[in-house]
């Protein structure tokens, strides 16, 4: 087998080519741009009041993505809510940012997940919602049951159900459920109305 012909000698040193390297690795797994194109690219009923719900530990990407994308088609959100694992600016003075605890739910996941029963109930029947999900969504928005903190969200089977309805561009409906001690937040699609 004959030898492979050497690489040309190069003047970068190899800290500055690892931090290249690594610079466009991380750059190829932004999801940002792929969120971008999804966003940009739902069918819209102009009618319905666009509200944003962004939960996770990208949360405010996620958030400030989406309102760039309404914003560039002219539109304000109605409303919304972004909950991250720490405090950042609001993308938009219409959403709230609720940081919650994240890896373990505590206090601030409580407080996060009854923001979110807040803005659930001032949704119309009529409103968009978009729910933008990422990873730690669960830890970060945790509701009481029993006395301890447990995770609003159902345990990873509503985060399919949202995340199947965001992506099809559908309409979402939340409504939320409250007994005296748990919350919990079930998804139901409007478009079927």
């Amino acid at each position: 087998m004959p030898a492979s012909p050497a690489l040309p000698p190069t003047e970068t040193h190899p800290h500055d080519l690892l931090l290249e390297l690594y610079a466009a690795a991380t750059r190829a797994v932004d999801p940002m741009p792929a969120l971008a194109a999804r966003l940009a690219g739902l069918e819209r009923d102009t009618g319905r009041r666009p509200w944003l719900l962004a939960l996770g530990k990208a949360a405010e990407p996620m958030a400030r993505q989406a309102v760039d994308t309404l914003a560039r088609s002219g539109i304000e959100p109605a409303g919304g809510l972004a909950v991250p694992p720490a405090a950042h600016p609001a993308p938009h003075p219409r959403i709230r940012v609720v940081p919650g605890d994240h890896p373990e739910p505590g206090a601030r996941s409580l407080a996060a997940a009854e923001a979110l029963a807040r803005i659930a109930g001032a949704i119309g029947a009529e409103d968009e919602v978009w729910v933008l999900l990422s990873g730690g969504a669960s830890s970060l928005l945790a509701g009481v049951v029993g006395g301890q903190v447990a995770d609003a969200l159902g345990y990873g089977g509503l985060f399919a159900t949202l995340a199947g309805v965001s992506v099809s561009g559908a309409a979402l409906g939340l409504v939320l459920a409250t007994t005296s001690h748990r919350h919990r937040v079930v998804a139901s699609d409007r478009t079927s109305r």
